[in-house]
């Protein structure tokens, strides 16, 4: 860049490094950066300012000097996309071999990058979900929901062995209407299907379980044994 004429006068132009936050706001309010300089310059060397015509002395827009080609904030970028060359200072006397250090440096092709290979398509057919086997029970288990199958024998002999006191006593006596009532209502709650008959539950308290027999009160009860 070509160093400027400087002006006849009072007044001198110079380039100023102005940083650019400060820079945009001065400019939207407004300020004359030049007047600004020129007071606190002014301050600093015990000088008298006092702000002159300046209309025979054309004012020149402001110098910035960014550095590795970075643009200041509220300055448009140019549309080209390649990197900015940096702004050279005209007053600095390293500005000729900084521009002839610019023009030897070779401009960097970058290498074309082939293609990706396209990806297969997808397969769109529905996957057929997989047949889920019944799972098997534990051993001694069944599944939930399904109700017991057990021996009449192996029910009867739970339900006593659970629910019954053998006792010698003579009042120790229930009635077998109200046994087997309460043997259903068991086998309900544990879920025991199918519950065994009246009669198959009789038989089976006579012969195997050997408790006797009497009528008490116009019932027909069992001796020998009360509810726990």
């Amino acid at each position: 860049m070509a160093a400027r004429k400087e002006p006849a006068g009072a007044w001198r132009h110079t380039s100023v490094l102005v940083r650019a936050d400060i820079y945009s706001q001065a400019q939207e309010q407004g300020l004359d950066i030049s007047d600004a300089c020129n007071r606190a310059l002014a301050d600093l060397l015990g000088i008298d300012y006092r702000q002159q015509q300046l209309g025979s002395v054309p004012v020149p827009p402001p110098v910035i000097v960014a550095k590795d080609g970075a643009m200041p904030s509220g300055i448009p970028s140019a549309p080209d996309k390649t990197t900015q060359p940096p702004v050279i200072n005209a007053d600095d006397p390293k500005a000729a071999g900084a521009i002839a250090v610019s023009k030897k440096q070779p401009v960097r092709k970058t290498a074309a990058v082939p293609p990706a290979p396209a990806a297969p398509a997808p397969d769109k057919r529905p996957a057929k979900a997989p047949v889920k086997a019944p799972a098997a029970a534990p051993p001694g288990k069944t599944l939930k929901g399904t109700p017991k199958k057990t021996a009449k024998g192996d029910t009867l002999k739970k339900f006593i062995t659970g629910m019954i006191v053998r006792e010698d006593a003579d009042n120790a006596t229930i009635a077998k209407e109200e046994l087997y009532q309460i043997f259903s209502r068991w086998c309900r709650e544990q879920k025991v299907s199918p519950v065994p008959d009246a009669k198959a539950v009789a038989v089976a308290l006579k012969t195997r379980f050997a408790f006797g027999e009497k009528n008490a009160g116009g019932k027909p009860c069992w001796t020998g044994l009360r509810f726990r």
